[in-house]
């Protein structure tokens, strides 16, 4: 299972080319296809916990939520993920073991690992223009 925690969301504005929406009738107001389309999101970051290890878990329960991890190309969004690339660098899959917690499988001693951001993922979080300041501490220094 997997334990998530919401650390905070905030908007992000993506500009992506318009697609029309598929089965409705064409609507004289909307942008004609492929212009700039400007739409607001909302981007939680969230710290999880988990307890067995299988692969792909988080992305696999957050997607059954309804809730993508950004840059996701198995199970996120792809039109979010180009956007979030053309619009702020996003480099990758942003997924970050930022803590683990292990026994040594010798000496059973208690292993705990800290790492911050990438410095990718680092570049990706300051080109946000509302990124929450609880990110901060996890940002690597350039």
């Amino acid at each position: 299972s997997v334990i998530c925690i919401m650390l905070r969301s905030f908007p992000v504005e993506l500009e992506e080319p318009y697609i029309p929406p598929k089965d409705e009738a064409p609507d004289p107001d909307a942008p004609a296809a492929g212009s700039p389309f400007r739409r607001n999101m909302t981007v939680t970051m969230v710290t999880a916990r988990i307890n067995t290890g299988r692969r792909h878990q988080i992305r696999r329960h957050l997607k059954g939520l309804g809730h993508n991890i950004v840059g996701d190309t198995s199970y996120g969004k792809g039109r979010i993920n180009a956007a979030l690339r053309a619009n702020y660098c996003l480099p990758r899959l942003f997924l970050h073991a930022h803590q683990l917690h292990f026994r040594h499988p010798l000496s059973a001693e208690l292993l705990k690992l800290k790492d911050p951001l990438s410095s990718d993922l680092s570049e990706f979080v300051r080109r946000l223009p509302c990124a929450p300041e609880q990110l901060q501490p996890l940002l690597r220094e350039q």
